[in-house]
């Protein structure tokens, strides 16, 4: 390309080339053709003449065209915590990266990636057991993305007691699920100290009938507030929400619970 520095070079082209303050000079060349390849030579001149020629820089233009569409995408194995998806490449189109994503049908959130790179499978983690999720996904160039690929739909697997559509629904319905449960731990307390089974059918009433959980669900979280009193009964006799109390039984309850359940400690938190 001609120099910068040319006398000869008309003003027009003066947004094309610029010196950046430095030694350093910048082109841009403009009429190129798409998925094409070039030999670049650069050469200065002056009034006394051109300087030798450069080595030569082999450069590729990139695809005009977005990418097709991926294909087959399908799962390739689940837990209740995470899905492994995998799909193949769009025929006849250059791809620079790949776009995954998910929907949350529990905490009702639209589709939102979890995934971008060149690799041909992705891992959505931190889901919850028994929950359908939908997936989607597209590929991108220079040129920009393809459409999306159908929606896949998945469930994670069930995992505990209260890993059922019906108590996922109310715990759906009901933000602070956590909380209410917690609640209902708290204001059964006094009856531990007239029998641990009073306590225990409290706490299962209270998540049943107030929460609408279902009973077995509910046996799993009185039987935390079971293991509270009988691991953590100092930490947690003034305050359950204290420091002392949440590190207690976090540590000693938490798993408990989490085997009961079938919900994982992000849940739980």
């Amino acid at each position: 390309p001609p120099s910068p520095n040319d006398d000869d070079d008309d003003d027009d082209d003066d947004d094309d080339d610029f010196h950046d303050g430095s030694r350093v000079v910048h082109y841009t060349m403009h009429g190129l053709t798409a998925e094409s390849t070039y030999e670049v030579i650069v050469s200065a001149r002056n009034s006394k003449g051109e300087g030798m020629e450069s080595n030569s820089l082999i450069m590729s233009t990139s695809t005009s065209v977005p990418p097709k569409t991926p294909q087959n995408v399908h799962m390739k194995s689940k837990t209740g915590y995470s899905i492994d998806i995998s799909w193949s490449a769009p025929e006849d189109s250059e791809v620079n990266t790949y776009e995954a994503e998910r929907d949350d049908w529990y905490t009702d959130k639209p589709f939102a990636n979890f995934y971008t790179g060149k690799e041909m499978t992705a891992r959505a983690e931190k889901l919850l057991p028994a929950v359908p999720y939908s997936f989607r996904v597209r590929a991108c160039n220079g040129a920009g993305c393809s459409a999306y690929t159908p929606v896949l739909n998945i469930t994670t697997k069930a995992t505990g007691a209260c890993t059922n559509r019906d108590d996922l629904t109310s715990g759906k319905a009901n933000p602070n699920i956590i909380d209410s449960v917690a609640n209902c731990i708290y204001d059964c307390a006094p009856q531990y100290w007239n029998g641990e089974q009073l306590f225990v059918s409290c706490t299962q009433n209270c998540s049943h009938t107030e929460l609408k959980l279902s009973l077995d669900c509910s046996r799993c979280f009185a039987d935390f507030g079971v293991c509270i009193f009988r691991k953590c009964p100092v930490q947690c006799s003034m305050n359950y929400k204290s420091n002392s109390c949440v590190n207690c039984y976090t540590k000693k309850c938490i798993p408990r619970i989490m085997e009961c359940t079938g919900l994982p400690e992000y849940f739980l938190d």
